[in-house]
C-alpha cells in the first residue's frame, strides 16, 4: 500500500512539473513537436520590411529562433532579392512573462543607425514577438540601451509593429494596406493613418497608386470603389469594371484577394467580404487576422 501511494505522489508531482513548464510557454499554441508550423519573419528589399513566411518545430525556445533568422548571412538570401535586417554577430536574450517579451540584443557591429534602419529594427522584432497570441507587448534592448534606438523611442513597451510607416503617423489610427513592391516578386505592408478607420478608407488606400514610387498598387488600373456596405456580418464591396481585368491572371486575382482579406483585418463585425464588380458577384473571402507572408522556399526549413 506505501509503495502504490508514493508512486501515485511521484506520478502526480511529475504532472505538476510538466504543468508547470507549460505554463512558461507562451500561450499562443500548444506545442506540436512532430509538424512544421508556418511563422513569420521580416527581410528587407529596397529599405522596405517584407514579411516571409518560414516553417518550423516548436521548441519552447521558438522566439529566440525566429529573430536569430533576422540576421542571418546575405549568402543564405542569395537570388531571393532579400537582405537581412541584423548582422550576423548579433546576440538575443530573451524571456517572456506576463504577455510581455523582453528581448535584448546585442550587436558589436553596430555603433551608429539611419533613421529608416532603426525603424526597421524595431518593427521587425516586434512583428516577429507579437504574431504570437501569448505575446502582447515587447520591451526592447540594444546594445545595452532601452531608452532609444538610432532616433527611435523603445522606452515604454512596444505594441504595433507599423511595418513601413507611409509617414508620421502622429495621434491616428494605423491600418494596414498591401501594395507590391516594384521590380520584385513580393508584397508588402504599408502603415497608413486615420481619424477613423472603415471599408472605404481602407480599399481605397490599396487602390490608390501610392505616393512611394517603390509601391505598386494591386489592383488593376482605373479601378474605383462605387460602394462598400455591411450586412449581417458581411462586408459587400462593389468595384468598377476594371476589377474584372484580373480575369485574365488568375495569379494577380489570388494575390489581390488574399492581401485584401489581410487589410480588412481590423474592422470590426466583419468576417467575410463580398466582391462584386458593376454589382455583379466575383467572389466571396474570408477576413484574416495576422500579416499576409511571402512565400520563399529557398528560406524552408527542410522537413
Amino acid at each position: 500500500m506505501k509503495k502504490t501511494a508514493v508512486f501515485a505522489l511521484l506520478i502526480a508531482f511529475a504532472l505538476l512539473l510538466c504543468a508547470s513548464c507549460v505554463k512558461k510557454l507562451p500561450e499562443e499554441q500548444m506545442p506540436v513537436f512532430s509538424e512544421l508550423s508556418s511563422f513569420t519573419v521580416c527581410y528587407e528589399a529596397e529599405d522596405k520590411l517584407v514579411p516571409i513566411s518560414v516553417n518550423e518545430k516548436w521548441d519552447p525556445d521558438i522566439l529566440s529562433t525566429l529573430l536569430k533568422k533576422l540576421c542571418v548571412s546575405s549568402a543564405e538570401l542569395e537570388n531571393t532579392g532579400l537582405c537581412p535586417v541584423l548582422p550576423t554577430d548579433c546576440a538575443f536574450n530573451v524571456s517572456v512573462k506576463n504577455g510581455t517579451a523582453n528581448i535584448d540584443i546585442n550587436c558589436p557591429s553596430i555603433d551608429s543607425l539611419t533613421e529608416g534602419k532603426a525603424k526597421n529594427i524595431v518593427s521587425s522584432v516586434t512583428a516577429v514577438a507579437t504574431q504570437f497570441s501569448g505575446i502582447n507587448s515587447v520591451n526592447l534592448s540594444f546594445n545595452g540601451n532601452a531608452k532609444k534606438l538610432g532616433a527611435t523611442d523603445i522606452s515604454l513597451p512596444l505594441e504595433n509593429a507599423q511595418l513601413n510607416p507611409a509617414y508620421d503617423l502622429g495621434s491616428l489610427s494605423p491600418f494596414t494596406v498591401y501594395y507590391s513592391l516594384k521590380d520584385s516578386e513580393y508584397v508588402v505592408p504599408v502603415t497608413k493613418a486615420a481619424r477613423t478607420i472603415d471599408a472605404k478608407t481602407v480599399v481605397e488606400a490599396m487602390i490608390k497608386e501610392p505616393k512611394d514610387k517603390k509601391y505598386v498598387s494591386l489592383f488593376p488600373s482605373g479601378t474605383k470603389l462605387l460602394s462598400a456596405e455591411v450586412k449581417d456580418g458581411s462586408l459587400i464591396l462593389n468595384f468598377s469594371k476594371e476589377l474584372s481585368s484580373l480575369n485574365d491572371t488568375p495569379e494577380k486575382r489570388e494575390l489581390l484577394f488574399k492581401t485584401l482579406s489581410y487589410a480588412l483585418n481590423g474592422l470590426s463585425g466583419i468576417d467575410k467580404a463580398q466582391i462584386l464588380a458593376e454589382g455583379k458577384s466575383v467572389c466571396e473571402i474570408p477576413v484574416l487576422s495576422g500579416v499576409f507572408s511571402n512565400n520563399a522556399e529557398v528560406l524552408q526549413a527542410e522537413p
